[in-house]
This record gives structure tokens, sequence and C-alpha cells, in this order.
């Protein structure tokens, strides 16, 4: 992404650590991103024949894409890209929809 953004045309005259630093903490989130996705996978199927337990580890995804969603709202991304932004913030809200169904689903089974 920096790359293509050309970011570092931004700070022409940034030491060597901050030019190192942009692309390995994206990196570092990219993998955050994905072992909290395993993280999640991992305790609901662990907490699976417990609704309440389901119920709080869809409840609590929903609460982190929702939170997603509303940074979306107040201060978008994607905007340098036509549409990107819609995209994203529809995407959002999909994925929070996602998570939050189920947890009412599972609440009300119960």
């Amino acid at each position: 992404m920096p790359r293509a953004y050309r970011w570092f045309e931004y700070i022409p005259d940034a030491p060597a650590e901050l030019v190192a630093a942009i692309p390995a903490a994206n990196f570092f989130l990219s993998v955050s991103m994905v072992l909290l996705g395993l993280a999640a996978l991992a305790v609901l199927l662990w907490l699976w024949e417990s609704p309440r337990g389901v119920t709080l580890a869809f409840s609590a995804m929903a609460l982190l894409w929702a939170l997603r969603l509303g940074y979306q709202i107040l201060r978008p991304q994607g905007t340098m890209i036509p549409g990107v932004s819609a995209l994203l913030l529809v995407l959002f809200g999909l994925t929070t929809a996602c998570f939050l169904v189920p947890a009412i689903l599972v609440h009300h089974s119960v």
C-alpha cells in the first residue's frame, strides 16, 4: 500500500527507520487481524456447547466491527479512489450484521 499510493513522497526526508516502520506496521496489523479472526473461530468452537459463550463471542466480534463501522462513518478511509469509501462502509456494515444477527438468534434460542 505505501508504494501503491506513493506515501513516501509526502515524507521525502524521512529517516530510514520511519520508512521501514510503515511496511512493518502494516504487516503486523494484518497478521494481528488474521490471528484475531482465528482466535474468534477457536473460541466459538470451544464454546459451541454453551449458548451464552457463543452469544458472548459473536457479540464481542459484532462490537469490534461496529466500532470499525463507526470509525468509517466519522473518518472515512478510501476517499482517494472514488467509491472505495462507500464500499468499505457497506462491507463493514455487512460484517457487523454477520456477527450481530447470529448473536441475537442464539441469545433468543436459549
